[in-house]
């Protein structure tokens, strides 16, 4: 397909605050702050 989707709609709004936990299982990045779990691919190469 030739369909285009934002699929990071909140990159405008930092998820990365007050991060109490950082770990990387599988080729993704889990942090959490103490109340949410919150995920992000790592994508080799990307700049």
């Amino acid at each position: 397909g030739r369909e285009v989707v934002n699929f990071r709609e909140n990159t405008q709004q930092p998820k990365f605050k007050n991060v109490v936990s950082l770990a990387m299982a599988n080729g993704l990045f889990y942090w959490t702050n103490g109340e949410e779990v919150l995920t992000e691919g790592y994508h080799i190469g990307q700049k």
